[in-house]
């Protein structure tokens, strides 16, 4: 329970970071240009923190991994839908004298609604979406892995760097339906506006 309190602290102070002074900053400095609809394409790193409580509640630690990210969409001005590909490498498992147990390799995989309220050069967003948690015991763990449903939700901020060429920062949490493997996703990448 406290390290599944200690992840969603982390993500909250993560996206206040990210969404607060970009907010206004946004909202100041928005463009309010001719705004087009448009296709885009984004790649990134993944760095995924786990909140496994069928194995963190027995006192044992999982420990984060990085990955990578892939998703693809279309905009319209203030909502985008887009599809989302999440892959992490490796969360370690240790039992309770720190020896390694093995590990698990995780993929997410599902569309998402993106909120994104300005038009300018800084564009904060909110996001949700659904999807599929895939867990891979590569070891002999007796945890629970396989496929199951999973909730998104979280949050980030996109920066125009060059014409049609996007920085983007992301926190989310990734909710598994059906088993108890949580991953705290923080991704940051570029993202390519096909206009």
């Amino acid at each position: 329970m406290r390290r599944h309190l200690v992840s969603v602290i982390r993500t909250a102070a993560l996206l206040g970071v990210v969404l607060s002074p970009a907010s206004f900053a946004a909202q100041a400095n928005a463009e309010e240009g001719e705004f087009t609809e448009h296709f885009y394409l984004g790649a990134g790193l993944a760095y995924g923190i786990p909140d496994f409580a069928d194995y963190n509640s027995t006192n044992r630690d999982a420990e984060a991994t990085f990955g990578f990210d892939l998703r693809g969409g279309y905009r319209w001005r203030w909502v985008a839908a887009e599809f989302d590909v999440q892959y992490y490498d490796r969360f370690d498992l240790t039992d309770d004298l720190q020896h390694e147990k093995g590990s698990l390799r995780g993929v997410t995989a599902g569309p998402n609604v993106k909120f994104t309220p300005f038009t300018g050069k800084l564009q904060p967003y909110a996001l949700g979406g659904f999807g599929l948690l895939y867990m891979h015991d590569t070891g002999d763990l007796n945890v629970d892995d396989g496929t199951n449903f999973m909730l998104r939700a979280g949050g980030g901020l996109e920066v125009e760097t060059l014409p049609g060429i996007w920085l983007f920062a992301e926190g989310s949490y990734v909710f598994g339906i059906q088993t108890k493997h949580d991953v705290v996703p923080v991704i940051g990448g570029l993202v390519f506006h096909l206009n």
